[in-house]
């Protein structure tokens, strides 16, 4: 089902990127998906990639997705518009296996900069939040309100 009709984003479909780090491991915390369940905040957790809480006090999770939203988006963007797995590894080293566990590192021990609240149509509104993490920035864009995390990339402290 994806991140539902709470957050203003439609469902995820789901897609074959695997897990969050390089480990192996799906980086899962149970008391937080009970407490999205509880919420009745819809989540597919099948292909959930992660969940956290960040410096807000808001959960946040990433999925698989698809190529409009989650980790796929992020690392392969959809047609017409590349994703981000380059500039991650450009910007910060990171590798495109381990982008979705480094957001998570940012996401709950960044400290939130800016967190505006933006339209992103059909009067559906997410977040536009920016985490400082060891130095380095990262612009989420489109978290939605439920914290379902539907792209991320990296920008440089100079373009802020």
């Amino acid at each position: 089902m994806g991140a539902g009709y709470h957050g203003g984003f439609g469902s995820t479909s789901g897609s074959a990127i695997g897990n969050a780090g390089s480990d192996g491991e799906k980086e899962i915390d149970e008391n937080l998906k009970k407490e999205l369940r509880n919420s009745n905040i819809k989540f597919n957790e099948k292909d959930m990639v992660f969940i956290t809480r960040d410096k807000t006090g808001q959960i946040v999770w990433l999925e698989n997705g698809n190529s409009s939203a989650g980790l796929k988006h992020i690392l392969d963007g959809k047609a017409g518009s590349p994703g981000h797995a380059k500039d991650f590894e450009k910007a910060f080293g990171v590798k495109r296996n381990d982008v979705g566990s480094y957001l998570k590192k940012v996401i709950q021990n960044g400290t939130v900069i800016s967190n505006k609240i933006v339209s992103i149509g059909s009067g559906r509104q997410g977040y536009e939040r920016v985490y400082e993490y060891k130095g380095n920035y990262y612009t989420m864009t489109g978290i939605g309100t439920n914290g379902f995390i539907v792209s991320a990339y990296p920008v440089r402290k100079d373009d802020l």
